[in-house]
């Protein structure tokens, strides 16, 4: 007897405007041999997301489709929590994260994280690859990019800001501290600010204990 399931989504992100609201869907599957039971909560939030279907059961190779309700904040920002699945005691958490931006949308901004660094243990560093485009203004505009580490419980971890001239495009490659923090899944997000605008995007990364490679192990990934 075997029991088991799996999300067709790694994490949930979406960009809105301020007061938007939207739909975004996922699937739950079930690849065991058993029946399960499943439960759905969010973590914090729970103003602004709406779960169609929180209880429900599944047979053996059945699926079903979840759909969620975004009511996006007024303020701008970048907001993180998690779903929390779980299906006869086997728990899952899917990061959540709600980007929102100012409707006018002068800036595109684009966030990379390499894979060799989304998974990094405490007190060591990743690097960011930022891509920023200028959708609006004339000219080279000097824009206050930020990036912040968040918890899925939407508390800022650590924030740095820097000026950046922005012509057409600009990038820019970052070595972020990740300071000694709990095991779990976080989210590195990076802000662009103009004036009263803001656009942002946003990756997780995964903090562990410790770094195995080929079964060795690793202590310091840079």
């Amino acid at each position: 007897k075997v029991k088991s399931f799996y999300v067709s989504e790694r994490e949930i992100n979406v960009v809105m405007k301020g007061g938007q609201t939207r739909r975004t869907y996922f699937k739950i599957y079930n690849n065991g041999t058993e029946k399960l039971n499943f439960t759905i909560e969010i973590n914090d939030l729970r103003e602004y997301i709406t779960i169609t279907n929180k209880e429900f059961s599944l047979n053996r190779n059945e699926s079903k489709e979840i759909e969620l309700i975004i009511t996006s904040p007024e303020k701008l920002g970048v907001y993180t929590t998690a779903l929390v699945i779980e299906g006869d005691r086997i728990k899952k958490e899917i990061p959540f994260i709600i980007n929102v931006e100012t409707a006018e949308k002068l800036f595109d901004v684009k966030l990379e994280i390499p894979q060799r660094y989304r998974v990094v243990k405490a007190g060591g560093n990743i690097i960011a690859k930022v891509s920023i485009s200028n959708l609006g203004e004339r000219g080279a505009v000097d824009v206050i990019l930020s990036y912040i580490l968040k918890d899925l419980d939407d508390n800022i971890i650590l924030r740095e800001s820097e000026i950046v001239a922005v012509d057409t495009t600009a990038s820019s490659l970052k070595e972020i501290y990740i300071p000694d923090i709990a095991p779990g899944q976080y989210i590195i997000v990076t802000e662009v600010s103009y004036k009263d605008t803001v656009n942002s995007a946003s990756s997780m990364i995964t903090v562990v204990e410790e770094l195995r490679i080929n079964n060795i192990l690793i202590y310091n990934i840079l």
